[in-house]
């Protein structure tokens, strides 16, 4: 088991050489536990895959240090896309976009040639991000049709020493990150999760009535 993800930033760095050097790790954010690694390791988004046992045609999702990285991740946002990261940021919404083909594998838009972007509630995963290139595919910590890991313990169970985990605190219970895509106006919800939808709904409302 890694170093507790409390400690000072000299252990954070030990995570993000890790996936500085092509490593996937298990790291927690506000929701769940995460496989993270770089956005430009092919070979680590691969192995992202074969842990989960999932298809490569299915989209990965990924966080960011800060917002500038996620615009820049996205080909043409919307002007829905500042309103509601102003608003919701940082925070456990995940905001779908065309990606931005010269920045984003096509391993991580899958069949979609979109990307799924957040800028996470937990600092220490803001952190984490920052120190590895700026954006991470974060995708929850557990194989496909399982319940994803909300405990260093219960990604050991599934993964055991195939990936290294941070050993941080027990996460409460949730329902993942609100996702909403935004290649239409209004924005679609696309999953209801932590962020309740009734107030991106008020926000959007508002928004509408002010022409925008």
């Amino acid at each position: 088991m890694e170093p507790d993800i409390e400690q000072p930033p000299p252990l954070l760095a030990s995570f993000a050489k890790r996936l500085n050097d092509g490593e996937v790790i298990a790291f927690p954010t506000e929701t769940y536990y995460g496989l993270l690694a770089r956005i430009d390791r092919p070979q680590a988004l691969r192995r992202i895959f074969i842990l989960k046992g999932r298809s490569a045609q299915v989209a990965l999702p990924v966080i960011v240090a800060d917002a500038g990285t996620a615009f820049s991740l996205w080909r043409d946002p919307p002007p829905a896309a500042r309103l509601l990261t102003d608003r919701f940021w940082p925070g456990p919404l995940t905001l779908v976009s065309p990606a931005a083909t010269d920045k984003v594998d096509p391993l991580i838009t899958g069949d979609t040639g979109q990307v799924g972007v957040r800028l996470p509630g937990s600092a220490a995963a803001r952190g984490i991000a920052a120190m590895a290139g700026g954006a991470l595919v974060a995708t929850s910590a557990n194989p496909s049709r399982q319940p994803p890991a909300t405990s260093a313990a219960e990604v050991a169970a599934y993964f055991g020493d195939q990936v290294a985990v941070a050993d941080g605190p027990q996460l409460p219970p949730s329902r993942g990150s609100t996702v909403l895509s935004l290649a239409e106006w209004p924005p679609r919800l696309l999953r209801d999760g932590d962020l309740d939808y009734r107030h991106i709904e008020t926000l959007l409302e508002v928004a509408l009535t002010l022409g925008n």
